[in-house]
């Protein structure tokens, strides 16, 4: 609140105060006294001098009137209250991809709406107060409630526009915050999107109708007939182009294969391109006919134009990873011939083998044929296999391999490697496996993985199976329980070196779950999947997605950079990694295998369609307006009245001092 006067005028009534005083200075104070003689009156005269009151600076009535004075004079001006009126701002930048697209002056859109942020800043008053919100992938508060301008402008220098999209909810939330300290605050957003207006907030849109972009939205490859083809989906934003290059490079493991071609885009058009070795072999579409090869290490392709975006001109594939699975299969139910040329060959006729190839109907490549034996002791060597399986009782190793999955069938002893505890074998004549979470959280990824897509219809029994407690170690759980809560089938993993181990408590012949054609291939197709998972679920990324790898088993160290080549993580440990991406380019993981060497997984990531169509503003996006507030009044308060009034009371007080001799 400010004090405020309607009139000056007034003042002057304070002009009375010296001459209050000098009145009090001059005044001559008479003592009357009663005399006999000429002598005693002439001794008299002494109090008839004036001088300056001793007790003038205590005088109630002087200070009395003093003060009816000052309230007089300060009545007379007609003094208002006025409420301070608020001058705060809060600027939200979008910093989202599209937000880099550049005009013909080479300025993004996001240097614009930053140069303007500054200006808002510098014109702002003495006392204004600025918050700064940057809205990308996450919304951040750049300056908080600064008056210093020298500090918001050095902020906003420092600020850099993102390549993902913008979270403008987020932002919202941060305003909120701001508005609560002051609910007069008003907030500018600068974008390149059309928004319908709101109370509160002031949209400045910095898109132009003229802009124009081109962009790589998508990039596949698959086989026809042998060969690879590569799709690219291309999308042109704004007017028609003519004469496009695209060029393509694609190395083969020997050499950078190099292709171009020039093609027309219409308004706002999107085209596919392929490029293949035979352009016959599609119908539809045209593309680049490149020469025939087995496979790839990696391909590169290009748009060669200047366009608003440069960073969407460019995307890069790598092929999928192989889902081959190399089996150790070890059973002492497995048989040889006698009798034959090779006394050694095993003969694979049992139910087990049999649905290893299932696998192979599945989407997996098992070559098992020489990779079964029938004793540990045969192996030549415990290593370079993806899922390692010992079935029986005699068949155990005396370490756990580290290169791959393990899976134990009917062991008759504690499974090597594992805190896992073996009981005694029981044997019923029908017991049957439930679906269970065990005594672990049924939500990890272990137990959905390997009970995806299986009912528990009461078909599926067991004869014999070992009666093992059922308080595992913590990174176990049991998937299959039966009806005395023993664990059938056990899966977790070995942090130390990553190792999925399964362990099935049961001997496989004494059941019926080989002969389940529905229930057995999902169970195993599920198995393997967890034993041997995928380590990149998708090849195609957008900055904003989040990145999850799972390092391959055997993996000792994981090494993690971005596009600009910086190690953004590394560990000596991990099972799995989660990173949000939010660069253009491509992100290198690299795992360490020991003494075996490392293998490289390549992340490509690239703008969303979303903001590479820079005149996506042609549609209106509501924006939910901020809580409403209640109004504040601030209308100007008079108080000359209780100055009056106070006024009043201070004579009446001055009268009653004046006269309290004569009460």
């Amino acid at each position: 609140m400010s004090l405020d006067f309607t009139t000056y005028w007034g003042l002057l009534g304070l002009l009375a105060i010296p001459i209050l005083l000098l009145i009090y200075f001059l005044k001559q104070k008479y003592v009357e006294k009663p005399v006999s003689s000429t002598f005693i009156w002439k001794k008299s005269l002494k109090y008839v001098k004036t001088k300056i009151p001793i007790n003038i600076i205590v005088s109630l009535l002087l200070i009395l009137q003093i003060l009816s004075v000052i309230v007089a004079s300060l009545a007379l001006c007609r003094p208002t209250l006025v409420a301070f009126s608020s001058d705060e701002t809060v600027i939200v930048i979008d910093s989202s991809a599209s937000m880099l697209a550049k005009n013909d002056q080479g300025k993004t859109r996001f240097e614009l709406a930053v140069e303007q942020a500054k200006k808002d800043a510098e014109k702002a008053g003495p006392n204004s107060k600025i918050t700064v919100i940057t809205a990308g992938e996450k919304a951040n508060t750049v300056v908080y409630r600064s008056e210093d301008k020298s500090q918001i402008v050095n902020a906003l220098d420092k600020i850099k526009c993102e390549y993902g999209n913008a979270d403008f909810e987020e932002a919202k939330l941060l305003v909120a915050d701001v508005q609560s300290q002051n609910k007069e605050t008003s907030v500018k957003y600068y974008t390149d999107q059309t928004y319908e207006s709101v109370n509160g907030f002031e949209y400045i849109d910095f898109s132009k109708d003229n802009d124009s972009n081109i962009a790589i939205t998508s990039l596949e490859d698959g086989m026809i007939k042998d060969d690879y083809v590569f799709t690219l989906e291309v999308s042109n934003y704004g007017k028609a182009l003519e004469k496009v290059k695209i060029k393509a490079v694609i190395n083969d493991g020997k050499k950078d294969l190099w292709f171009e071609d020039t093609y027309s885009f219409g308004e706002s058009e999107t085209r596919m391109i392929y490029v293949r070795p035979n352009i016959s072999a599609l119908e539809e579409g045209t593309g680049l006919k490149i020469d025939s090869f087995e496979e790839y290490k990696n391909a590169k392709f290009e748009i060669v134009v200047d366009d608003a975006i440069a960073e969407d001109n460019v995307s890069s594939i790598y092929p999928e990873e192989k889902k081959d699975v190399k089996i150790l299969y070890v059973s002492e139910y497995v048989q040889y011939i006698e009798g034959t040329e090779n006394t050694d060959a095993p003969v694979v006729n049992d139910k087990f083998i049999w649905m290893l190839r299932i696998f192979g109907y599945l989407g997996y490549t098992v070559d098992t044929t020489s990779d079964v034996y029938k004793s540990i002791n045969d192996v030549p060597d415990l290593e370079g296999y993806d899922i390692y399986i010992f079935e029986g009782e005699s068949n155990m190793p005396e370490i756990l391999p580290t290169d791959g999955a393990v899976w134990f069938i009917n062991p008759k002893t504690n499974p090597v490697g594992t805190d896992i505890e073996i009981g005694d074998e029981l044997e019923e004549m029908f017991a049957y496996p439930v679906i269970t979470p065990g005594d672990t959280n049924p939500d990890t990824d272990t137990y959905e993985i390997i009970t995806n897509g299986i009912k528990m219809d009461g078909q599926w029994y067991v004869g014999k199976y070992k009666n093992t407690p059922a308080n595992l170690p913590d990174k176990y759980e049991a998937v299959f329980k039966c009806g005395n809560n023993a664990p059938l089938i056990i899966a977790g993993i070995e942090e130390e070196n990553n190792t999925r181990v399964v362990v099935f408590t049961f001997d496989i012949y004494n059941s019926n779950l080989i002969m389940q054609f529905v229930l057995s291939p999902v169970l195993f197709d599920n198995l393997v999947k967890f034993s041997a998972p995928d380590s990149l679920v998708s090849r195609d990324f957008v900055v904003g997605d989040e990145l999850e790898f799972k390092v391959p088993v055997g993996g000792t160290a994981l090494e993690v950079r971005d596009p600009s080549d910086q190690i953004i993580y590394s560990t000596a440990n991990a099972s799995e990694y989660v990173q949000k991406l939010d660069m253009v380019g491509d992100y290198k993981i690299t795992v360490t295998y020991g003494e075996n060497g490392t293998k490289s997984f390549m992340v490509p990531v690239h703008i969303s369609a979303e903001e590479s169509d820079i005149n996506m503003n042609a549609y209106t996006e509501v924006v939910q307006s901020p809580p409403a507030t209640a109004p504040i009044d601030r209308s100007p308060i008079e108080i000359w009245p209780y100055l009056v009034a106070l006024l009043l009371i201070l004579l009446i007080v001055e009268w009653g001092v004046y006269y309290k001799d004569e009460f």
